[in-house]
């Protein structure tokens, strides 16, 4: 115990004048953001978040905010799926977008994700941006039985929170869609938005901004 004590008084007196050595680079040192004449510090170096007096000055041995804040929301892989008992589900095009309005696409992804496919009818043909009613080169799900979902989405390339679902799929008149997020601590998928009428033969556009009777986002509470 004591030659842990001794070793932490150690490592402050050795830092001493220093700060936090991660905030410095360049121009921006211990000399030049905490001189002694400035309680606060010089407020050139700070910028409120990451960069602070109480971090750099202050607090020699804690590590810096990320770069970018970190949404709880976001994920790596999405996915939409139906439980209606379905023969099938035939989804000709899938795009994913990051923002209400369902302008913003995301198109770089790592892999396709699928509960399973029929032959020739690979998850891949849901996600190259091309669409019609004939077209013969669609994700089409093995049989959908009661109990069971037919899903298909994205591992993306970076953690992103969808907000919003273009949906072509072929099932007349429509079907229920929930939208299901990954979870890396519980090893789970999670629903978090479900619209209970998808309409089939045409581009759903399903967004959870869009605050109506047929969608709505589910949080902890109804899981």
């Amino acid at each position: 115990m004591r030659l842990a004590v001794a070793a932490q008084l150690l490592l402050a007196w050795l830092g001493r004048g220093q700060g936090n050595r991660r905030c410095w680079g360049g121009q921006f040192n211990y000399e030049f953001c905490c001189p002694e004449d400035m309680p606060e510090g010089n407020p050139d170096c700070w910028d409120k978040r990451r960069y602070t007096h109480r971090l750099c000055c202050l607090s020699p041995d804690e590590e810096l905010p990320p770069l970018r804040p970190v949404n709880p929301a976001a994920s790596r892989q999405w996915r939409v799926a139906c439980s209606k008992d379905l023969g099938g589900w035939m989804i000709h095009e899938l795009t994913f977008f990051e923002d209400d309005a369902c302008e913003k696409s995301l198109w770089r992804y790592a892999r396709t994700l699928d509960s399973g496919h029929r032959k020739r009818f690979h998850p891949t043909y849901a996600f190259d941006h091309w669409v019609m009613g004939a077209d013969l080169h669609f994700w089409y799900s093995l049989p959908v039985e009661e109990g069971n979902e037919a899903w298909l989405g994205l591992q993306l390339a970076r953690p992103s929170e969808v907000r919003c679902v273009g949906l072509w799929h072929n099932n007349i008149p429509h079907v229920p869609v929930t939208l299901q997020r990954w979870e890396d601590a519980n090893q789970t998928w999670l629903d978090v938005h479900h619209w209970s009428v998808a309409l089939g033969g045409e581009w759903a556009m399903l967004s959870r901004g869009a605050h109506n009777d047929s969608g709505s986002d589910l949080l902890a509470s109804d899981l």
